[in-house]
């Protein structure tokens, strides 16, 4: 599967959510995720250990980490991670994700061991891994210790948390002007979705 079929099938995701709306639908509307947690999404989304970026912002960072290198080892314990991970082209960069992560079917073919909800600090770290991505922090201070960069977002719940989860996942990864794409692809799906009319209840 390649990133634009990626693409189709996150923004297949939204669809579902607005056509199960009602007319009052828009584009804050929940959006079901494949991962689940517990942690909200309006908690701060961490780059590294020096770098943090809002859930809900609108300026994305520069299209590198905080040392100005993209990560070429990427283990994602995170399933809907993963999964934006591929679909902004990043996932060549990936090496390892958690036993939950099984979209895009490329995904499968990675190394899915690690536990996303008991993960281990020292398999992890074997991996010499230069970015991890979480979907919660309880971690990220022993990998920070390692020197790992780490990510963390909880499974979005919204659009705009879909949207912000992607742009915040391009810059670190390098695939800024791709993950800028895909946002505007699916915003426009969706708001043609939003005005199209709904058929009428027989």
């Amino acid at each position: 599967m390649n990133r634009f079929s990626s693409i189709a099938a996150l923004t297949a995701i939204l669809l579902t959510a607005v056509a199960c709306g009602d007319d009052s639908s828009t584009e804050t509307t929940t959006a079901p995720s494949s991962a689940s947690s517990d942690t909200t999404v309006a908690s701060d989304t961490t780059v590294a250990s020096d770098t943090t970026v809002a859930s809900d912002t609108t300026d994305a960072p520069d299209d590198t980490d905080a040392a100005g290198n993209v990560p070429s080892a990427i283990v994602s314990l995170s399933p809907s991670g993963t999964e934006m991970l591929f679909a902004i082209g990043a996932g060549e960069q990936v090496i390892a994700v958690d036993q939950y992560s099984d979209y895009p079917v490329e995904a499968l073919a990675k190394p899915h061991e690690l536990s996303g909800y008991e993960p281990n600090v020292e398999a992890i770290a074997a991996l010499a891994p230069d970015l991890v991505v979480l979907s919660d922090p309880t971690i990220q201070p022993q990998l920070e210790a390692l020197g790992i960069a780490v990510w963390v977002g909880s499974a979005p719940t919204t659009f705009d948390d879909v949207y912000a989860q992607i742009e915040q996942l391009g810059a670190p990864t390098g695939h800024l002007g791709e993950a800028g794409e895909l946002v505007g692809q699916m915003q426009a799906d969706i708001s043609a979705a939003i005005a199209a009319p709904r058929p009428l209840a027989e």
